[in-house]
C-alpha cells in the first residue's frame, strides 16, 4: 500500500473535518425540526382541547334544580310574568362584577320586555364594604331606584372599596339620586334588609356558587360568557324554547 504524502494526509483530515461538521450541523437541524414539530403538535392538541371544552354543552351549562324562584323580596327588573328569568349572584365590591356590569346592563335594557332580571347579593368575606353596599342598593330598590344606585356603586367602585366610612359615601349617593332620606336611613339599617342579604348569601353557598358574578337563565347555570354576544345568545336560546 502506497503511503500518503503530507499534503494528501492534510487534505484527508480536512475532508474528514468537513464531513464531521456537516454531520453535526445536520443533527442540530433535525433536532430543531423535532422540537418545533413537537411544539406545534402539543399546541394544536391544546387548542383542540380548549375548543372541545368550550363547545361542550356540559361545560357551558348546568341545570340547577334547587335555584330559588323569584319572590316579593327579590330585587327585580323587567316583566314579572316573563317565562325567562335571568338571575345573577353578585358582589358590589367585586372587580369582576364591576367589569361585567355594562354587559348585564345592556342585556337587561334590551330584554326588559321579555325577561325578568333578578339581582341577588353574595357579598364575599374578603370585601369589607360589600355588605354596606348591598344594604344601600336594597334601600334604593325599596324606593324604585335600584338601577340608579347600582350604576353609581359599580362605576365608582374604586372610590369606596377601601373607604373607612362607606355608609357616608352611600348616603351621598342616595341624596344624589333623589331618595327620601328618612326612608333610606330606616331601610338601610333595618334588620329585614340585613337578613335578606344574609339569606341570599346563604342561598349562593347552598347552590355552591364559588365566584361572582354567577348567572342562571331559568334554572340553567351559565359559564360566565366572555362577551355580550354570547350572553345574548344564551338568553335568545332560552326565549326560543318558550
Amino acid at each position: 500500500m502506497d503511503k500518503l504524502t503530507k499534503k494528501e494526509k492534510k487534505e484527508l483530515r480536512h475532508q474528514e473535518w468537513e464531513e464531521k461538521l456537516k454531520t453535526e450541523q445536520r443533527n442540530r437541524l433535525y433536532k430543531k425540526i423535532g422540537i418545533w414539530t413537537s411544539a406545534i403538535v402539543i399546541f394544536g392538541l391544546a387548542v383542540w382541547g380548549l375548543i372541545a371544552v368550550t363547545n361542550s354543552p356540559a361545560s357551558q351549562t348546568q341545570t340547577t334544580a334547587n335555584l330559588p324562584a323569584p319572590d316579593a323580596k327579590d330585587i327585580t327588573i323587567g316583566t314579572s310574568s316573563a317565562k325567562v328569568v335571568l338571575t345573577e349572584y353578585a358582589d358590589f365590591q367585586c372587580p369582576a362584577c364591576g367589569a361585567y356590569y355594562p354587559i348585564v346592563k345592556q342585556a337587561v335594557t334590551t330584554y326588559k320586555d321579555q325577561i325578568l332580571y333578578v339581582y341577588r347579593n353574595f357579598p364575599l368575606s374578603q370585601h369589607q364594604n360589600a355588605k354596606p353596599a348591598a344594604y344601600a342598593a336594597y334601600a334604593a330598590y325599596k324606593q324604585g331606584k335600584f338601577a340608579e344606585m347600582e350604576d353609581l356603586l359599580y362605576t365608582t367602585q374604586k372610590d369606596w372599596s377601601t373607604s373607612d366610612s362607606p355608609e357616608s359615601v352611600f348616603k351621598g349617593y342616595a341624596k344624589q339620586i333623589g331618595l327620601d332620606m328618612t326612608k333610606y336611613d330606616k331601610d338601610v339599617n333595618a334588620d329585614t334588609t340585613k337578613k335578606l342579604v344574609e339569606n341570599q348569601a346563604n342561598e349562593a353557598i347552598n347552590l355552591k356558587v364559588n365566584s361572582t358574578p354567577t348567572f342562571y337563565v331559568n334554572k340553567t347555570k351559565l359559564q360566565t360568557p366572555p362577551n355580550y354576544d354570547e350572553f345574548k345568545a344564551a338568553i335568545d336560546n332560552a326565549l326560543s324554547k318558550k
